[in-house]
């Protein structure tokens, strides 16, 4: 297996693996089968209107399972993937739910520490509006709860994990940025159980991925389960759909 990068038109640095170990390709179906659609919110702990995006999958059970993720526009994207996994029976039904990012209070709303009024007003949007109102749309559910997010939207992931975790099964967060508390201070562990933390960061994003291993060691001296990947890149989106893409395929296999 050999690293190497290259510049496409746009002159970005990118990396690719080749060889026999190469990441597996995701395929895209010609129409997906499922189903995706906007759905705004009329917040009333925001005080304004707030998109999600959502992905069905084509069969919808009371225990079929639901991930939640941050900067929720992506899950256009994700969901071709995922789909595409779905209909050739690689994993089971799951359900996307994607709640939109602020345009201009991104990081107030993610981060813990930064504003306290604004990261608990978009806290209690995402629980009792986003969640909850999801949830009660489909009969019964019973399902499990996941939690995905990167960069700034994983810092948001990993204070649910720490903080609600009866919530939910696993906390997917990957470059993990300005979880400005947890990192500084140690870990209040007020709960007897807490979810499994999935985490990666890119050995190319040196202070992120600094923060993280720290992180990464802090939750296992407290016995909170965490498998920590390092990734061949930097702050890099590509790099973070494959590996949201490799999680899902082990996690839900068939």
């Amino acid at each position: 297996m050999k690293e190497i990068i290259y510049r496409p038109n746009n002159n970005e640095k990118y990396f690719k693996w080749i060889g026999k170990k190469a990441n597996a390709n995701f395929d895209t179906l010609a129409s997906i089968k499922g189903s995706v659609f906007n759905k705004k919110i009329e917040s009333l702990y925001l005080g304004e209107s707030r998109e999600l995006t959502i992905y069905n999958p084509p069969k919808i059970s009371s225990n079929t399972p639901i991930i939640y993720l941050t900067d929720g526009d992506i899950v256009n994207d994700y969901a071709k993937y995922v789909d595409a996994l779905i209909d050739k029976n690689v994993i089971t039904p799951i359900i996307l739910v994607g709640a939109h990012a602020s345009n201009v209070k991104r990081y107030e709303e993610y981060i813990k520490g930064a504003n306290e009024i604004i990261f608990q007003k978009h806290l209690n949007f995402f629980l009792e509006e986003v969640m909850t109102s999801y949830e009660k749309s489909i009969l019964g559910w019973d399902g499990k709860r996941y939690m995905y997010g990167f960069s700034n939207g994983a810092a948001f992931c990993v204070y649910l994990g720490l903080e609600k975790p009866e919530l939910f099964q696993d906390i997917i967060a990957y470059s993990t940025a300005d979880y400005i508390r947890e990192f500084i201070a140690p870990i209040t562990l007020n709960y007897d159980n807490y979810p499994n933390f999935v985490m990666g960061a890119g050995r190319y994003e040196e202070s992120i991925f600094m923060d993280n291993s720290k992180f990464v060691s802090k939750l296992k001296n407290n016995n909170i389960e965490v498998d920590f990947k390092e990734f061949v890149s930097g702050h890099d989106s590509f790099t973070w759909e494959i590996e949201f893409l490799n999680y899902v395929v082990e996690e839900f296999k068939k």
